[in-house]
């Protein structure tokens, strides 16, 4: 089966109420199996 994914980065404190991190992820789109890390 060829299925291509997004894969998004996070982080554990994304949104404080004091700071915002929003435009610092990255996402991947067409992931497939073979170009996992």
């Amino acid at each position: 089966m060829n299925m291509h994914v997004a894969v998004r980065s996070s982080a554990t404190a994304e949104d404080l109420p004091d700071n915002s991190f929003a435009g610092q992820q990255d996402t991947y789109l067409h992931v497939t199996k073979e170009n996992l890390i």
